[in-house]
Formats: C-alpha cells, structure tokens, sequence
C-alpha cells in the first residue's frame, strides 16, 4: 500500500510539473500586429460671406445661410439694362482647417434667353497679398457657367480673402427677369460648407 501510494504521489508530481511546464510554455509563445499611421482628425471649416460698396470698401456684416444663417445678401438684385454691373465681396474661412473655395452658378432662368447675353468674369484674391493683382478664374455667359464648378483658390483658416464678380449684359433690353443662384463652398480636411446667394435681374420698368 506504501509503495502504491507513493506511485500515486509521484505520478501527481509528474503531471502537475507537466502542466506548470506546458502553462509556462503557452505563456511564453505570443504574435502582435502593429497598425501603422492611424490618425484621428478633427476641426472644422465655417464659410461667411460680407457684400461690400465699390472696391471692397464698407463691407456688411459676414453672413452664412445655413443651418443658423442670418440669410445671404444677393450678389445681384437689380433692374438689367445692356451696360456692366461689378460686385465686391469677402470670403472668411472662420473655421480652424485650411481650405479651397469654389464658386457654382446654379438655377438659372432661362426662358427668354438672357443668360446666353449675360457674361460673367470671376476674379479671386488668391495669395491674400493687397499688393497682388487678382487672379481672372473665370470668364463665360451665365449659361455656359451653369452647373459647373469653378475652383477660386485656397482660402486658409481664419483667411480673409477678396473675390470681384462683373455680369456685362449685351442686350436685348429684357422683358422678364433673369435669376440664378451663387454658391459659393468651402471643402478642406474632409470638411466641406456652403453657402447660397439668390440673384434677381428684373426688367426694366
């Protein structure tokens, strides 16, 4: 019995060693990958637009349309007679993400053809240097501008940058209004804002 005991004893010694030995193994054996370059971005872009007097001079409040927007001045809003109408505005990135402007023509009126006789010049501040001369982006009627994207320039973070719009209408003295809306967006850092400006040409009376 002393002797069947003691295999008894040993073989339990045996088999826990066994264990603690295959535990220590199993612990000392491990595999890792490593994920490189992930990145967490935050920030945030805030396109405001102020209508100005001639030559930016006496610029109005900067304004935005949406979601809380106090509402976007017209560019335009005026009787159209054949002559040339020149329109000054600022664009402010307020946000903390440098940025690219764009600006799109869209929703054009076109029932009497006025938009064919309407050209539109589109001039930005590109660099924010008052001594540089602004850049000419754009040139073309208002229906060859419709529904196309026009790249304006960076607009950087807390930017402030100039942008001319000149409409030269070419006649006929119209008999009913021409309309359109102006976008204007902000996109940068996977962000992106826009606002909307309606514009209203109407016959003269």
């Amino acid at each position: 019995m002393k002797t069947s005991l003691l295999i008894t004893l040993a073989v339990v010694v045996v088999v826990s060693v066994a264990v603690s030995l295959a535990g220590g193994t199993f612990a000392t054996w491990s595999d890792s990958e490593t994920s490189h370059g992930n990145r967490i971005e935050t920030g945030s872009l805030d396109l405001l637009v102020a209508k100005c007097d001639t030559d930016w001079q006496n610029p109005g409040a900067f304004k935005d349309d949406t979601p809380y927007g106090v509402g976007l001045d017209p560019c335009f809003d005026t009787s159209l007679m054949p002559g040339t109408y020149t329109r000054y505005s600022l664009l402010w990135n307020a946000g903390c993400v440098d940025a690219e402007a764009y600006l799109h023509i869209k929703n054009v009126s076109d029932s009497n053809g006025l938009s064919g006789n309407a050209t539109m010049s589109i001039w930005y501040d590109h660099d924010g240097n008052p001594d540089t001369s602004l850049l000419l982006v754009a040139s073309n009627t208002i229906a060859d501008l419709d529904c196309n994207e026009i790249m304006l320039g960076e607009l950087p973070a807390e930017a402030v940058r100039q942008l001319k719009l000149e409409l030269e209408y070419v006649g006929p003295c119209p008999t009913r209004s021409l309309t359109f809306d102006i976008v204007f967006e902000l996109v940068g850092g996977g962000f992106a804002d826009s606002e909307i400006s309606q514009n209203y040409f109407s016959p003269p009376e």
